[in-house]
């Protein structure tokens, strides 16, 4: 079970739901960096493998950690209350 904040366990539904969406977009966009950088690796010729198959691969990659990223961002917004503008006197 992951636990919220300062390594306690969550208090409500909404805190493990939003520490869970925090770990899958550190996870998604730390992920989604190493595949760029694997197709920068090999763009620049430092593979042997078919570069074209391999950047096809690594790409899909990419963009599916891409998509898991952006589902994170929308849990973490679903989970926070809605912003609204004080008016101040």
């Amino acid at each position: 079970m992951r636990t919220g904040s300062e390594g306690r366990l969550p208090t409500s539904a909404g805190e493990g739901e939003t520490a869970d969406a925090l770990i899958d977009l550190v996870e998604a966009l730390t992920a989604l960096g190493n595949y760029l950088s694997a197709v920068n690796h090999i763009v620049v010729g430092r593979l042997n493998d078919d570069p074209q198959q391999v950047i096809v691969e690594t790409l899909e990659k990419a963009l599916g950690q891409h998509e898991r990223s952006v589902s994170a961002l929308k849990r973490l917004r679903a989970s926070q209350p809605p912003y609204r503008l004080s008016s101040h006197q």
